[in-house]
């Protein structure tokens, strides 16, 4: 896949190294199941993702969807996104892992991966292929206006049929919409419809338990045939 402008992509997708790296220690160590609390409290600590949600905890704390005390709202955040639970054998994911970096089922299929910069990382590492798009309807090709796409693509040989992301947006904005999204509803799933400007979209957010099982943007108009 060709970007309209590789030089923004890689100035943002260097600063999110913090992502490149997870991912990386996550592959290195998912076989040998040696993923430690360690690991996580690292990435916890350093991530400047992090921000985001820090950026909305004001908001949060007037809905009482969250302590007014800041530590107690930052390991609010550590169970929400970085504790592991189950989803398949064992505590195998975390609501980071699943979102950001993306996991495979059954070794062929992908799920997650709903972020734009592990895309372009993955694929200037060659993981990644791009396999088609869903955009507005008024476009036939994504350009540099696009800012949500549906995607189609394969990861290591396992295949995502259809993967929604924000495009050029940072980390530190998706994680903050994501954990207001999680902690404003308690059912298993919710659906909430967004517009900005011409962009129709639902965000969708799944819940395992106090765990963000998922979370990602639906574009509701497609260049495709309904």
């Amino acid at each position: 896949m060709k970007w309209s402008n590789a030089e923004v992509l890689e100035a943002v997708a260097s600063d999110s190294h913090d992502l490149l790296s997870w991912s990386t220690r996550l592959s290195q160590r998912r076989a040998a199941s040696s993923i430690t609390r360690y690991d996580r409290d690292l990435t916890f600590e350093t991530s400047p993702s992090l921000l985001g949600p820090v950026i909305a905890h004001p908001f949060l704390v007037k809905k009482n969807l969250a302590s007014a005390d800041p530590r107690q709202f930052k390991w609010q955040l550590y169970k929400i996104w970085f504790d592991l639970y189950g989803r398949g054998t064992g505590n195998d994911s975390s609501g980071f892992e699943h979102v950001f970096v993306g996991e495979t089922r059954k070794v062929h299929e992908v799920i997650g991966f709903h972020n734009w910069i592990q895309f372009y990382l993955q694929e200037k590492r060659g993981n990644v292929d791009y396999l088609g798009h869903h955009a507005r309807r008024s476009r036939s090709q994504p350009d540099e206006e696009d800012h949500l796409l549906t995607l189609q693509f394969s990861w290591k040989q396992a295949v995502k049929p259809k993967g929604s992301s924000f495009i050029g947006t940072s980390p530190e904005f998706e994680m903050a919409l994501y954990t207001v999204a999680f902690l404003l509803g308690t059912e298993h799933s919710s659906k909430y419809r967004i517009q900005v400007d011409e962009y129709r979209f639902d965000l969708v957010c799944h819940r395992s338990g106090s765990h963000i099982g998922s979370t990602y943007p639906m574009l509701l108009e497609s260049n495709l045939p309904v």
